[in-house]
Parts: C-alpha cells; structure tokens; sequence
C-alpha cells in the first residue's frame, strides 16, 4: 500500500475523527467556470474499499451511466460521484450553467481519512474527455 504522505488538513476534525487532508484548491466556481467541475466526496454508501488504495494526486476515470457518474481505477469502482443532473439546471443565482462531463478523469485534490488515518473517500477536480 502506498503512503498517504504529509499534506495539510483541511477545515476541521469531524465529530467522528474524520479530516479532510490535500490540497487548498480556492473557488469552486472558478473550476465550474473552466469546465472542470469539483467533487467534493463520492456518495458514502456507494464507496468501494478500493477507496483505501487511492491517493493525492491519483486520476480516477469518470463516467456516466445514464443516471449517474462513477469515479474507477483500472481496477473497477471507486464509488458513485454525489452530482445530479438537476446540477446542470442554470440557477437563478449564477450567470452561467454547470456542464458536468459524461466522460473525464478525476485527478484527486484531496482525502478524507478517518481517525485511524485510512483514506474512507476522496474528492477532486473532474477534467472532460
């Protein structure tokens, strides 16, 4: 297994010891802008145990089912990204539309660990085919 490694922690410790480790990205809306959409984390009941073996900077491929999108290694199923296409509807709040991708890659910006320090799930930037 490799090496989680010396990053910053991000926000605080949850009220379960969990913490947030990675990389200081700035505004989610300057990302949405560019095309290249954020995940925060992927949907807690669809994690696979993969998850334990991802790392900062890692890409994971992303695709699209239909319905919803999925973050994978070579070897199969990350889990589940949180997005909805209802994500895709303008809002009346922002001046522009989110795309999200049907295909892209997922380069990892940042982990969640829990209170043994091993990696539960991870968010990033997703960047289109």
């Amino acid at each position: 297994m490799r090496e989680i490694g010396d990053w910053p922690q991000l926000g605080n410790v949850h009220k379960d010891g969990g913490r947030y480790i990675g990389h200081e990205d700035g505004s989610v809306d300057a990302f949405n802008r560019a095309g290249t959409p954020t995940v925060n984390k992927l949907l807690q009941s669809s994690v696979t145990e993969r998850v334990g073996g991802v790392r900062l900077d890692d890409e994971l491929a992303v695709s699209f089912d239909g319905t919803h999108w999925w973050a994978a290694t070579e070897a199969g199923s990350v889990g589940r990204l949180t997005w909805s296409l209802a994500i895709e509807i303008k809002k009346p709040w922002n001046d522009f539309a989110i795309v999200l991708p049907r295909r892209g890659t997922l380069t990892v910006r940042r982990l969640l660990l829990d209170r043994n320090g091993e990696v539960i799930n991870c968010g990033g930037i997703v960047r289109p085919f």
